[in-house]
């Protein structure tokens, strides 16, 4: 997580906090902390793994995804459903907490040269035969 995406979660904590809706938006912090957790593992495991083919490194991009969706949207329905959190504190601090971490990851490409997302896609999916 970047100090980025960390201030802002606070930042929105802190406010829902103000109003009684703390847990909530700390809950839905941790879940966009957990999200870009399970992003940056895959990032570095797939990084190690320098010998994969194309098939291979596409394979592991798609279930990076998968896992991230599927977890994101199960601790999300957990927090509003069993936990029954406020949906405006969990889903705002969430969101925020994905906007930020997009924003970091977005700079981090453009600063270092590599491929943007849709580019580095198109190459492996040229080179899949």
């Amino acid at each position: 997580a970047s100090i980025f995406q960390s201030s802002l979660l606070v930042l929105i904590v802190v406010v829902f906090t103000i109003y009684g809706f703390g847990l909530a938006a700390l809950y839905g912090a941790l879940v966009s902390f957990s999200n870009t957790w399970l992003f940056d593992w895959y990032t570095n495991k797939q990084k190690a793994v320098v010998d994969a083919d194309a098939q291979k490194s596409f394979r592991m991009a798609i279930k990076s995804s998968a896992i991230r969706m599927f977890s994101l949207a199960a601790l999300t329905l957990i927090g509003l459903g069993l936990l029954e959190f406020n949906p405006a504190a969990l889903i705002l601090s969430l969101v925020v907490g994905q906007v930020g971490f997009n924003w970091i990851a977005k700079a981090k490409v453009m600063a270092s040269g590599e491929l943007t997302s849709s580019a580095y896609i198109k190459h492996h999916l040229q080179n899949l035969t």
